[in-house]
């Protein structure tokens, strides 16, 4: 009959029974008690106490979360893709083509196993590539995308740092929105 040492300090005005329904730990605890007693606050408290001395992990008492709530779900800005990637393709590079192709939710592929990771077409065609300083989720599981948005950029608007390297006027880049699960649940 272990009781948090916080819960006592913050309710000194636990009775005894109510020390003993906040600190049981095996099984349920059959009780019966008047109005204005203290019964749900005694049981809220059985609740959180059972989570800050690990009764409730240790007893399987916590359930896993649904997957729905286990996914991270990123949706990616202008700063997380690599702007000049596709400015550094001819015109007549088929990339362009193939992000012409795109609407907003449409499914991508997500290269992981690349640094930085690449999005492609569901048949394979790269349409883009993450920016270098892009928060990558630790050791995903899953990973999928999909098209948030298409972006039109320019070379006017490009770093002068990238501006050699660039041999487009202008292009369509594509911001993708990631969802992505680890082993231990969401990603962060």
């Amino acid at each position: 009959m272990a009781i948090a040492p916080v819960i006592l300090s913050l309710h000194p005005e636990l009775d005894a029974r109510q020390r003993e329904v906040v600190g049981h730990v095996d099984g349920p605890l059959p009780g019966i008690a008047g109005p204005g007693a203290g019964k749900t606050q005694s049981i809220q408290l059985r609740a959180i106490n059972l989570l800050l001395t690990g009764e409730a992990a240790a007893g399987g008492l916590l359930l896993p979360p649904p997957p729905e709530m286990t996914r991270n779900i990123d949706q990616l800005t202008l700063r997380d893709v690599d702007l000049s990637y596709i400015g550094r393709k001819t015109p007549r590079d088929p990339i362009h083509q193939a992000i012409a192709g795109l609407q907003p939710g449409d499914p991508l592929q997500v290269r992981t196993d690349r640094n930085p990771w690449e999005l492609a077409t569901p048949d394979g065609k790269t349409v883009g590539r993450l920016a270098r300083s892009y928060a990558v989720p630790k050791s995903p599981k899953e990973t999928t995308a999909t098209v948030l948005a298409i972006a039109v950029w320019e070379k006017s608007k490009s770093s002068s740092q990238f501006q050699a390297q660039i041999n487009t006027d202008r292009w369509e880049v594509v911001i993708p929105e990631i969802t992505s699960r680890n082993e231990d649940g969401p990603t962060g």
